[in-house]
């Protein structure tokens, strides 16, 4: 048994929409594919059911995201996992730095694809290849203090579950007070991060429905490339 997991902020809307699409996926079109797909945020409240406008959208394909509970990444998650496709650069450098050891089965969802994604110059790839090379060196060197400090922060935790639920609660008036000017630009931006998933949160339900369509494609590939490489004995 194989494990992806998807990784973007709270849980409640990227990586649960993919985790929710990756299952139909699999029922559907991957029968046989011995795949477990789980899904968590570097910041999620523990507990949180999924963005109302995820569960709108995700019922219109026949998914059900009522139950859904958000659940924050832990180690135990990033070492059972096989694959992890996080939503954005950022969360990907917070996987690596509470997980070191986890180099190399880390990507964002669209880096993970990206010799299928359309427009991608060959420099940018090179420069990519340097980039993982020097990620590689400085995790190496500086993983263990990376490691000792996530351990520290977790010990804090506890302490910080109150102001979390208050900025939670700020973050939503804030959302909603600044709805029309994120809106506008989130539409202006798109695209100006190719290795990035927007996140939604505050959106309409049409940019929902937007990201359930990305997100549709880029798991489906996601999938396909990581049986192809089990199957040719690729990294396990």
């Amino acid at each position: 048994m194989y494990t992806i997991l998807f990784v973007c902020s709270g849980n409640t809307c990227r990586s649960s929409m993919a985790e929710a699409i990756a299952k139909k996926l699999l029922c559907e079109k991957f029968k046989d594919s011995n795949i477990e797909v789980i899904s968590a945020g570097t910041a999620a409240l523990e507990g949180s059911p999924a963005s109302p406008q995820a569960v709108e959208v995700m019922k219109k394909k026949g998914i059900e995201l009522l139950e859904h509970r958000a659940k924050r990444v832990t180690p135990e998650l990033i070492e059972k996992a096989d694959l992890i496709l996080t939503m954005t650069q950022g969360h990907k450098r917070q996987i690596l730095a509470a997980a070191p050891w986890a180099w190399g089965k880390v990507f964002t969802l669209k880096e993970y694809i990206l010799d299928k994604l359309d427009g991608v110059s060959p420099d940018y790839l090179e420069v990519k290849a340097l980039l993982e090379e020097k990620e590689g060196e400085f995790f190496k060197k500086y993983g263990r203090k990376m490691e000792e400090l996530r351990k520290q922060h977790r010990e804090l935790e506890m302490r910080m579950r109150l102001i979390e639920r208050e900025m939670m609660e700020l973050e939503r008036e804030y959302a909603e007070f600044t709805r029309p000017e994120r809106e506008k630009l989130h539409s202006l931006s798109r695209g100006a991060n190719i290795l990035d998933i927007s996140d939604p949160f505050g959106q309409s339900v049409d940019e929902y429905d937007i990201l359930s369509l990305e997100l549709e494609e880029y798991v489906r590939q996601a999938i396909e490339k990581f049986l192809a490489e089990k199957r040719d004995g690729g990294n396990s």
